[in-house]
Formats: structure tokens, sequence, C-alpha cells
């Protein structure tokens, strides 16, 4: 008789959402997921803690793992000169600075985003004079790699922008756009690839990143311009990550796409709805703007989550002292300590390991994971 070598039903749904999880955090980096990821559980103290153990612990190995051509960093672009994203080349000088391609001997150029704006007389130009500002756009495709020569063209192939939509000035803390100064904002598409494997397509953010623009949203006001930006930059992941499938089932099918096409249809896309964004008010729709006024929040959701989290799903803000509830499929909520709903966001992958690396969110002690839930509302019967 063979016996049963099936593992136990919790085991096995364990090792599912973790490497589930792992694969998100890779995705989220630019690293292949590995076979084997060398861990060290933690099996004593309290769940929470050991829970930041392990994330922390993931996010090194991973790490350690990058193999030598998967090059990414947020916030930088490749210098086919130094064969580097870490050289002082490839980040922006200046907040208003903005990337306008390559020199030919493979530096990369960066110019003043209100001169850009006047050299291609870009629609709606006298607003960035204005008191406040208007926010305006512009979408770049080819002439980002136009002018390299063939020798440094080359050094792209790991790293390659296919195109990026610029808008500004836009203010550096949205959450107070009242209230700060302004910088220039780039979403560009950069594919990377590794010998012998496809390129995959991924969103790089410059001028303000995914982590000042998520705080901004966690700290802002709800169905503000910060939470309208992130949902906006959560869209523009999920558009990228369609192309780039659309394009891999066309590869394997033997199917022609024009990708250069549905490039420029997304960058398209993207520069109208961050304009349209940062127009007043524009952005929010009339029931949205009459369920603000009445102070009506979709709370629902929140609240059913909020009962159902666990205490190593309960975060504490140290900057805000608001409770952060971790949901289900990326789902985060903020609420005040006394259980009022504040506003709900969807975490990136590799998020939750970011704020609680940094200590800005820390477990939530048990006692007042208790007096929290104590505070929720009762659900309607």
């Amino acid at each position: 008789m063979v016996p049963d070598r099936r593992p136990p039903a919790g085991l096995a749904a364990a090792l599912e959402a973790l490497t589930a999880h792992v694969d998100g955090l890779a995705r989220a980096a630019g690293i292949p997921l590995p076979a084997h990821l060398p861990l060290t559980l933690p099996l004593l103290g309290p769940l929470p803690e050991r829970a930041a153990a392990v994330e922390r612990a993931v996010a090194a190995a991973l790490e350690a793992s990058r193999p030598a051509q998967a090059i990414w960093r947020e916030g930088r672009v490749f210098c086919p000169r130094c064969e580097s994203l870490d050289c002082a080349h490839a980040a922006p000088p200046s907040p208003t600075t903005v990337f306008g391609g390559y020199a030919p001997t493979g530096w990369p150029q960066w110019l003043d985003f209100t001169q850009v704006c006047v050299d291609r007389r870009v629609p709606g130009l006298d607003g960035i004079f204005a008191d406040p500002p208007q926010v305006v756009g512009y979408a770049d495709a080819d002439a980002l790699t136009a002018a390299l020569l063939p020798e440094y063209a080359a050094a792209l192939a790991p790293w390659r922008p296919l195109g990026q939509v610029v808008v500004g000035p836009v203010p550096a803390d949205p959450g107070r756009p009242r209230h700060s100064e302004r910088h220039a904002l780039t979403l560009q598409v950069v594919a990377l690839a590794q010998p012998g494997s496809p390129a995959t397509l991924r969103l790089n953010t410059l001028g303000l990143s995914s982590e000042v623009i998520i705080d901004a949203a966690t700290d802002g006001p709800p169905r503000g311009v910060a939470e309208g930006l992130w949902r906006t930059l959560q869209q523009a992941h999920r558009l990228v990550a369609r192309l780039n499938r659309r394009a891999g089932t066309a590869a394997a099918r033997g199917e022609a796409f024009d990708r250069a096409a549905a490039l420029s249809t997304l960058l398209g896309r993207l520069r109208a709805d961050l304009v349209r964004l940062f127009e007043p008010r524009t952005w929010r729709t009339r029931h949205a703007d009459d369920r603000h006024q009445a102070g009506v929040r979709p709370t629902e959701t929140a609240l059913g989550d909020a009962r159902e989290a666990g205490d190593d799903r309960l975060y504490l803000d140290t900057r805000r002292e608001t409770v952060i509830v971790i949901g289900p499929r990326g789902r985060a909520h903020v609420f005040t300590l006394r259980g009022r709903h504040v506003t709900s966001l969807r975490l990136a992958p590799g998020e939750l390991t970011r704020r609680t690396g940094r200590d800005r969110w820390k477990p939530l002690a048990p006692d007042a994971a208790q007096a929290f839930r104590d505070a929720l509302p009762l659900p309607a019967p």
C-alpha cells in the first residue's frame, strides 16, 4: 500500500500563499521568481512580529538572488555611457527636469520641463504660468533613443525606454496641492530583457516616487487629488501589464501585433487621465461630490475587512496615529483609532514590506487591536 504523501491542507495553502506573495514582490522588484529561496522561519513570538520578520527576509533574499542582468531602480534611467542605473547621470538633477532621451554618445539628457513645453508648444502652455499653475502634459516614444550611435544603443538591451508621459507642474505633496512646491512627473514604459528571454514591460516613475504617492493617498482626504493620482498610477500599471500580455500572446501564436501603436494609445490615455486629474474637481463625478458633501463614504467593504482581520493584519501608522487594515487582494483601509473609516486604497506588490521595513507601519499591539475592534460600528441588522 502506497503511503499518502499529500501535504496537510493547511501547509499546502500556506505555501501557496507564500509563493504568491514572493512572486508579487519579485515582479515589483524586476527579479525572476527563483526556484528556491533560503529563509529562516521564526516559530516563536508574536505573530505580527514574525510576519514582519519573514517579509524583511524575503525582500533581502530576493535582492540577493537578483541576476546581474536584472536591473531596475525606480526613479532612474539607464546610462549607456556608464552602463549603470546608479551613476550620477541616471537620476534627474532637480525635481523640475525631465528625461529628454539620449545624446548620440549615450549620455541621458535632462531638460527643464517648462522649456520643453515651450519648445513643443504644448496645449495649455499659458496655464503653467498661472497662479496656481495648471497642469499640462505631453507624450514621447521613439525619439527617446533615436539619436544613439549603434554601439551605445546596443548597451540598452537589458533596459530600454519605449515611451513616456510627462505632466507638470504637479504638487510635490499631492495630499496638499495648494501648499506644496511643484515637480514634473513622468510615467515611463520600459522594456527589461535578459539573454534568451522575451522583454518584460514595466512602469517607471520619475519626479514623484510611488512611495511618496501612496503616502500622500494614505494621509490625504478621501477622494482627494492624492487618492486619484494613486488610482491612476495603479491603472497605469495594469495597462502596461495588459500590453505586455498581449505582446507575449501574439508572439507565442505567431501573430502580428503592432506594439508601437498600442503603446501610443496607452500613452495618450495616460496623458489625458493625468491632466484631467489635476483640473480642479473635474476628476470627481457629481455622484461622488454629492456623497462627499453628505459625508457618506463606501465603508462597508472596509468595515467588513476590519472586523475579519486578525491581529497580524492590523498596523499602526506611526506618523498619523491611524490604524491600517490589510484586507484581501491588496486592499488597505485607513481608520482612526476610534474606528472611523478615513480612506481605502490598493497596495502595490512589496508596498507592505516597504512600510513595515521603515517602521512607518508597526504591528498594532493586541490591547490596542481589541480596543479598535470594539470601536468599530456594529454591522447593520
